[in-house]
């Protein structure tokens, strides 16, 4: 009667165990199969091209980007700045672009508010890194 009942908790937790293994590889794969709408580009100008030129990214950089840029998306008041850039570099995604002009400035535009903003973070550099390399 005992080993039973035993076996009867071994086949529920086994099941158990199951569904969570099955649940974690779906979440996985999922990140995995995310498209990421994203360009970069590099304004250029001299007497063959003006305008801007697509970079070439990698797929890891790709979803860091687009990471920093929803970080950008939600900064606040707090974060804007007076000025101007000039967009020498350019990240579109869907119908909003962000722009900004060197790694150490730490401004970005955003087109959503059509405003300035102060951030920090690794996309300067990857972007100036992969558009100029």
């Amino acid at each position: 009667m005992k080993s039973r009942l035993e076996l009867k908790i071994a086949a529920v937790v086994g099941v158990i165990m199951l569904l969570i293994c099955l649940f974690v590889l779906t979440k996985q794969h999922a990140k995995k199969d995310e498209v990421v709408d994203l360009k970069v580009y590099k304004h250029i100008e001299n007497e063959q091209q003006r305008g801007y030129v697509e970079c070439i990214i990698t797929t890891e950089e790709l979803s860091k980007i687009n990471k920093e840029m929803k970080k950008v998306e939600n900064l606040n008041n707090s974060t804007l700045l007076r000025g101007t850039i000039e967009g020498n570099y350019k990240i579109v995604i869907g119908d909003n672009f962000y722009a900004f002009d060197k790694v150490d400035d730490n401004f970005i535009f955003r087109s959503s508010d059509k405003e300035l903003h102060a951030f920090e973070g690794e996309t300067f550099e990857i972007v100036v890194n992969r558009c100029e390399g």
